[in-house]
């Protein structure tokens, strides 16, 4: 997997905060709506039925989410440098600009960067995330 691969890789894991809280706003807003459609609607009608199934589509996508994280979060945690692990999870966890990065690791930005591309080359995605992308 080249660098550019891993760091998509690892831009995932805000991609799927992202969406997760997206998800989690389309699941509140299809509870109200099916409060209201249940004070509205007979009890034999269809509607409140397929927002459920809604709801429950929409909590399967965020399981998916949170595998995603899980996943990224588990790469990161065996790298053996502990240096090489608080650039990554300031940088793609966190979601840190680089001046951030350098500031909480008590280093330089330039030097961030450079072990940012040391922490890559050491970084073992799984066979199985990588190859779903």
């Amino acid at each position: 997997m080249t660098t550019e691969e891993k760091i998509a890789w690892l831009a995932r894991y805000q991609q799927a905060v992202t969406e997760e809280r997206r998800l989690e706003k389309a699941i509140k807003a299809a509870k109200r709506r099916e409060m209201a459609a249940r004070e509205v609607l007979p009890e034999k009608a269809k509607g409140p039925q397929l927002l459920q199934k809604y709801q429950q589509e929409l909590e399967a996508k965020i399981q998916q989410c949170e595998q995603i994280r899980q996943e990224v979060e588990q790469a990161i945690a065996e790298l053996p440098n502990a240096t090489h692990r608080t650039v990554l999870l300031a940088r793609y966890v966190d979601g840190l600009d680089w001046w951030q990065v350098a500031n909480i690791a008590y280093i330089s930005e330039r030097w961030a960067r450079a072990i940012h591309r040391t922490a890559l080359s050491k970084l073992r995605v799984p066979l199985s995330s990588a190859q779903r992308e």
